[in-house]
C-alpha cells in the first residue's frame, strides 16, 4: 500500500510539472534555501529563512531574503505564524529593497498513510522608494506521502495560487512535486521541481525552478 500511494504521488508531481518542463517558453532557476529553527517554548519556534535566487537557467544571482519569525502550535491541527522578511533582487541592473512582514495560518491533518496542508499566507509588500504598498494572499495546499527508506523519504505535491489585492486578481500559481528527507536527527533537506506561472498583460508566462532547502532543529 505504502508503495502505490508513493507511485501515485510521483505520478500527480510529474502530471503537474511536466507540461511546463518541455515548454520552450519556459526557462530554469535554482533557489537554494536554509531553515534554523530553535524552541522558544514547548508549542512556539523561532525560525531565520535564508534563500538566495539564481536566473538565467541558473547562471546570474539576482535575490535574497532573509524571514524572521516564529511559529505558534495553536491546536492539534492549526499552526500559526508571524515573519518579517527583507529582500534585496535586482532590477534593471539596480538592487531593489523590500520589506514583507507576513502572516500564516495552516490547517494540517491525515488520512489514512497521506498527510495534508492547507496554509493560508498574507503578505504585506513595502518596497522602498516607489510608495506602491500591496497586499497578497496565497494559499499553498500540499499532500504528503508515507515515509520511507531509513532516511525516511517523503514524496509531496503542492499547488499555491496567489491573488494580488492591488490589481483584484489571481495572479501567479506555484505547482511543486518533490521529496524530502532526514540527513541526520536534526538536519533536514527538500529537493523539489517548482513551476512558476505569472500573469502578464495579455497571457500567463513560466519559469522552471531546482529548490532545494536544508533545516536544522536545535
Amino acid at each position: 500500500m505504502k508503495r502505490l500511494i508513493i507511485l501515485f504521488l510521483l505520478a500527480v508531481g510529474t502530471n503537474l510539472v511536466n507540461p511546463y518542463l518541455a515548454s520552450a517558453d519556459s526557462y530554469w532557476e535554482y533557489w537554494s534555501s536554509y531553515e534554523i529553527k530553535a524552541k522558544v517554548k514547548e508549542k512556539i519556534d523561532f525560525k531565520v529563512k535564508p534563500e538566495w535566487r539564481f536566473k538565467d537557467d541558473m547562471s546570474q544571482y539576482y535575490y535574497q531574503h532573509v524571514d524572521l519569525g516564529f511559529d505558534w502550535k495553536a491546536t492539534k491541527h492549526w499552526t500559526l505564524g508571524a515573519y518579517y522578511r527583507n529582500i534585496d533582487e535586482l532590477k534593471s541592473g539596480t538592487w531593489k529593497y523590500e520589506h514583507r512582514p507576513y502572516l500564516d495560518a495552516a490547517y494540517s491533518w491525515k488520512w489514512s498513510q497521506l498527510s495534508f496542508d492547507n496554509r493560508g499566507r498574507v503578505e504585506f509588500r513595502n518596497p522602498e522608494g516607489d510608495g506602491n504598498n500591496t497586499e497578497r494572499y496565497r494559499n499553498r495546499f500540499r499532500v504528503r506521502g508515507p515515509k520511507w527508506t531509513k532516511v525516511k523519504i517523503q514524496p509531496f505535491v503542492a499547488v499555491e495560487p496567489f491573488y494580488d489585492f492591488g490589481v483584484d486578481d489571481w495572479t501567479r500559481v506555484r505547482s511543486y512535486a518533490g521529496v524530502s528527507f532526514d540527513i541526520t536527527k536534526n538536519i533536514k533537506a527538500d529537493v523539489n521541481l517548482i513551476h512558476d506561472a505569472d500573469k502578464g498583460a495579455n497571457d500567463w508566462s513560466g519559469k522552471n525552478i531546482l529548490y532545494s532547502s536544508l533545516k536544522w532543529e536545535f
